[in-house]
């Protein structure tokens, strides 16, 4: 159907837990809350569709009901109390509900459980239209991503070079909703080791690893090629600069995707290098939004002009609304960047400003793809400054991480609490 994917998911998200909180589940009676899906109209006859949300729950009384949707009001005092809450979610519902054209319905009794009905117009989807509107359109298209025995089978199976565990949960996460399985490498030297086994269709590799990176690995790879077989490479890195891309294509690898990753830029160039079998002929071409050149598309990448302390919609635009993946990846990265932080600033001070500068790029590029925007860049001008040899330069903009990040660390704490 054609809706707002996000505000639909942020209603059914508080209708199922508002079921599951006022449904104990206790020896007397196994507490059920379920979700259905029918068909339906509007009171004015328009098509409906229809979700219904039931609980065997405590029930409500009709002067209740009447009262449900208004701010900040519950059942009544003792509910709130047992409970907790303040009943702003069902308002909010209401109101996204209404702006999509549809409405809530509400049957229930004391102690007999409760029914919430979602009524939205039944449009349908129309794919052309939805490849113009939302960049991001095979997430409406995509089918049930493969194993990785099922991928390795079928030629589809994907191999990921990439030594930062956030980019790795990362990118698993958004191939998983494109379609595709990935194979994890923690450096090029295990990359290298893995594609040996003749497994892979494709490789993901970022160019800056310990051990091995993605040009030596790339390098390692066609010059141990069989006559007549190519690999696509497309490289992934975090300096979106003209000159990186030339050194890519120099190095033989076929493409260059600048980090973080956005589903809409990641998407057409796995289509060019490896669509997915089985796919209509019909499926909308998304070439219109490809890059026309690599390097057009390094240049793009790297334009912006200012740098939020933390943006919250930027794991929502990497990786979609799984809530549970933004809390891992979340609370992965504070614990993995107090670390980092702490090296970068000792390493600084002490004058190895080569040194900090690896460490520096490695927590930007965690840093930009959960969307501490202003502390990513900051650690490039701390990486900068180490690949000049500049330590004074280096230690001056290390001395501000701790501030950078604390502001970060606060706003993301507020959110994972809420």
């Amino acid at each position: 159907i054609y809706c707002d994917p996000t505000r639909l998911r942020q209603v059914l998200l508080n209708l199922l837990g508002n079921a599951i909180k006022f449904t104990p589940d206790d020896a007397a009676q196994t507490g059920r809350v379920s979700l259905l899906l029918e068909q339906g109209a509007l009171a004015d006859g328009q098509p409906a569709v229809l979700l219904r949300v039931r609980d065997s729950g405590i029930g409500m009384p009709p002067e209740a009901i009447a009262k449900l949707f208004t701010p900040f009001c519950q059942g009544d005092a003792s509910t709130a109390r047992q409970f907790g809450g303040t009943g702003l979610g069902l308002s909010i519902s209401q109101r996204l509900v209404a702006l999509m054209g549809g409405q809530i319905t509400v049957l229930s009794s004391p102690g007999a459980g409760s029914e919430f009905t979602v009524m939205l117009p039944l449009h349908e989807a129309p794919m052309t239209a939805a490849g113009i509107e939302h960049p991001d359109w095979r997430l409406l298209l995509r089918t049930i991503a493969p194993s990785m025995g099922e991928a390795g089978a079928s030629g589809q199976l994907i191999l990921v070079a990439e030594d930062n565990e956030t980019n790795q949960d990362v990118l698993s996460e958004q191939l998983r909703l494109l379609g595709y399985c990935a194979d994890m490498a923690e450096d090029g030297r295990v990359a290298l080791e893995k594609w040996r086994s003749g497994r892979y269709a494709l490789l993901l590799t970022d160019c800056h690893m310990p051990n091995m990176d993605g040009f030596a690995l790339t390098k390692a790879i066609r010059e141990a090629e069989a006559p007549g077989t190519h690999l696509p490479i497309i490289a992934i890195t975090a300096n979106a600069m003209q000159g990186e891309a030339q050194r890519c294509l120099q190095a033989g690898m076929d493409d260059f995707l600048s980090k973080p990753l956005r589903l809409q830029e990641l998407a057409p160039v796995l289509e060019k290098w490896l669509p997915l079998k089985g796919r209509s002929e019909e499926t909308p071409a998304v070439a219109q939004d490809a890059p026309e050149s690599i390097a057009a598309h390094a240049l793009s990448a790297g334009s912006t002009a200012t740098f939020d302390i933390w943006n919250r919609s930027t794991l929502s635009e990497l990786v979609g609304d799984n809530m549970g993946l933004h809390r891992r990846l979340l609370e992965r990265f504070l614990l993995n960047a107090s670390q980092q932080i702490v090296c970068i600033e000792t390493q600084a001070l002490a004058g190895e400003s080569t040194q900090a500068s690896h460490v520096a790029h490695t927590l930007k590029s965690a840093a930009r793809s959960v969307g501490a925007l202003a502390l990513g860049e900051l650690c490039q001008q701390i990486e900068n400054a180490g690949r000049a040899n500049e330590p004074a330069h280096c230690a001056a903009q290390a001395a501000g991480l701790a501030t950078a990040f604390t502001q970060a660390q606060e706003r993301i704490q507020v959110y994972l609490e809420s």
